[in-house]
């Protein structure tokens, strides 16, 4: 994954399938501007995220190093598994969607939920050998974002995940499934991480957030002190930090131009929390860090 000026716009739609609601995510891009593409840490997320190979390879960091992914091949990768894919953007190589599952109460049915719980909640990546249909299936689902047309490939992909978790026999993985559990905030804090996570080189305020989550500003609050216990405004400028510290280490790029591009308005406050979370100016840290190996990694 990289950075980048510019803005993200978020889709959402969920298919609904006997006792399953598979929710399909994912963000279409806009730059600002022709700034260099700045790759960033390893990161998570609370909810799926599939990447399928069109052509060549692609490479994605992992917690058991890296992953190589084929031609023809995907992977999924469940929620909270640290990674990030090493590969500029090139749809002609590699498509990504994110998705997530629930449940819905039903008496009598065939449990689709259970058959692709292990792409939703399983404790490691799955590989997905000899799947060439997954990447236009993925491809159709993101050129297609809002419009009704984009209901046949998400239905496509949903009949794609059950074949492939029933010839591989993923139902019987109950020993690398992790505990999911749902309440009424489920969703919300979810589309809370995932804006937080895209958009926090933007300049969105509270009352911003509170109005995409449908909620108060004061609600926002006490529901970012409780995830978080911090304030949105010590969430983001962490997230901010981070990957300008990266950038100093990783790129030229002048420090105040930095400041601007993850997000900060003024060069002084930037300085200022830079300098509280690091305990040194960025001028320093960049000399300090590209001259050290670990800078050089």
């Amino acid at each position: 994954m990289a950075v980048q000026n510019e803005e993200i716009v978020h889709y959402q739609y969920s298919i609904t399938a006997e006792n399953l609601i598979l929710e399909i995510l994912f963000e279409k891009i806009v730059s600002r501007n022709n700034a260099a593409w700045i790759h960033i840490s390893d990161h998570t997320h609370p909810f799926a995220e599939i990447f399928a190979c069109g052509k060549e390879s692609i490479e994605i960091n992992s917690p058991d190093g890296i992953l190589k992914i084929q031609a023809g091949e995907a992977v999924v990768i469940p929620p909270n598994i640290p990674h990030h894919c090493l590969n500029l953007p090139d749809k002609e190589v590699w498509q990504s969607i994110s998705f997530f599952l629930r449940k819905q109460p039903m008496l009598e049915c065939q449990d689709l939920y259970s058959l692709l719980e292990p792409f939703g909640f399983s404790d490691r990546m799955l590989v997905l050998h000899q799947v060439p249909e997954l990447f236009p299936i993925l491809r159709e689902l993101t050129e297609n974002y809002n419009n009704t047309r984009r209901m046949i490939p998400g239905l496509h992909f949903l009949y794609q995940l059950c074949r492939i978790a029933d010839e591989n026999h993923f139902g019987a993985m109950d020993d690398h499934r992790v505990e999911a559990t749902y309440d009424s905030n489920y969703v919300r804090l979810n589309l809370l991480d995932r804006i937080i996570n895209t958009e926090f080189m933007q300049g969105m305020t509270a009352d911003e957030v509170a109005q995409k989550l449908h909620i108060s500003a004061r609600q926002l609050a006490r529901i970012v002190k409780q995830r978080y216990n911090k304030t949105l405004y010590q969430v983001i400028a962490e997230k901010r930090l981070n990957v300008a510290a990266e950038m100093l280490r990783t790129s030229d790029m002048p420090a105040e131009k930095i400041a601007l591009t993850v997000g900060f308005t003024s060069k002084n406050v930037f300085w200022k929390e830079f300098q509280m979370k690091y305990g040194m100016t960025p001028a320093k840290y960049r000399h300090e860090k590209q001259d050290s190996p670990e800078g050089n990694l």
